[in-house]
């Protein structure tokens, strides 16, 4: 909930243009009055997630910290009937509103706040988008770091490292090696989004050669029902392992003559040397050790079911700037405003940091 988001176009007397908010008004259906202008936040959350209306209680109420004391129906309960997982993020204190008992009180799994947040580098009084990136990468290191693999040293070059070795260390930059986190320009990391590390990469030049380094290995972190979109590459075939956590699970298609998805073929991939047979749109799930060979053309959609899944990715040399054809029409590199010098710098850094 963004408390400063609004349609300044519902100003009186007043014409805007272009519409400041067209993709929100594409999606949207219908208007919201909040009840309350100017603070007040509780009281919008508790209308906006339960659906109960703050008109029927005394005037002056605050139902987080007067009447929410049990169990209470919510969006988040509701949610999670339907399988999805409830998570809240408040980069303010727990106790204020009292949020920390009545989130728990409205189903939420977990809630993060300034409490359980690590110290964060703020714009405003609030944390920043690049002090949230670099908590992402936090998180993902002391991940994999506990299935006992080890990131190669550069990955923890800071900036001024890496400016410092471009010269005796070219590669990492020409072959894009290191940290990646999209969230695929939807800017919902939790449902669509994926941590990656490139381990080692050659060049397309070299491949068509026929010499030199033909290969690629990235490390990747998919979170628990965090969805990987439906794409396919159109020269790279790749080994996707899971190394460990849940269960690893892809949704595969054939492609058609011209490219496209083929809702009729039978899909045939080879799980650990044993070809497996699925119906259109079949799900494949891996478990820990497990891997499939996805041959170029290969449509997938994939996410960790369970846990978080630590995935390898063994594959011919990678381009994720060409080679990722989606059915959607989305991004692939997340679009991070850095108001503040990141820890370390992601491979979509590089053009920007190192020239």
């Amino acid at each position: 909930m963004s408390e400063s988001f609004w349609d300044s176009t519902k100003l009186p007397g007043v014409t805007i243009t272009p519409d400041p908010i067209p993709n929100v008004r594409s999606l949207r259906s219908g208007s919201m009055f909040s009840p309350e202008f100017g603070g007040m936040t509780a009281n919008i959350e508790f209308e906006a997630l339960t659906g109960f209306s703050n008109a029927f209680l005394p005037a002056g109420s605050i139902p987080y910290q007067q009447y929410v004391r049990t169990p209470t129906p919510s969006m988040a309960t509701f949610l999670k009937s339907e399988g999805y997982r409830a998570r809240a993020i408040h980069p303010g204190t727990n106790w204020f509103w009292n949020r920390g008992a009545v989130y728990a009180d409205f189903g939420f799994n977990d809630f993060k706040s300034e409490e359980t947040l690590p110290p964060m580098e703020k714009r405003g009084p609030l944390a920043s988008d690049a002090a949230m990136t670099d908590e992402i990468i936090r998180e993902a290191d002391a991940f994999i770091r506990s299935f006992g693999y080890i990131m190669p040293p550069f990955a923890y070059w800071s900036p001024e490292e890496m400016k410092a070795r471009q010269v005796d260390s070219s590669a990492i930059f020409t072959s894009r090696l290191g940290w990646d986190i999209t969230d695929y320009g939807q800017g919902k990391f939790d449902d669509l989004g994926l941590f990656l590390f490139t381990v080692r990469n050659g060049r397309y030049e070299d491949m068509k050669k026929g010499m030199g380094m033909l290969y690629a290995e990235k490390i990747m972190i998919s979170r628990k029902e965090q969805m990987s979109p439906m794409h396919r590459h159109n020269i790279k075939a790749e080994d996707i392992i899971n190394r460990g956590g849940g269960k690893l699970v892809l949704e595969l298609f054939m492609h058609d003559r011209d490219g496209g998805i083929d809702p009729r073929a039978e899909v045939s991939v080879p799980v650990d040397g044993t070809i497996h047979r699925l119906p259109a749109g079949g799900l494949l799930k891996l478990d820990p050790g497990q891997s499939v060979t996805l041959l170029p053309g290969v449509w997938h959609a994939f996410w960790a079911e369970g846990k978080d899944v630590l995935i390898g990715e063994v594959s011919t040399v990678n381009d994720d700037r060409t080679d990722n054809v989606f059915r959607e029409p989305i991004g692939r590199f997340a679009d991070i405003e850095e108001d503040t010098p990141p820890l370390h710098l992601l491979v979509a850094d590089y053009d920007k940091w190192l020239g």
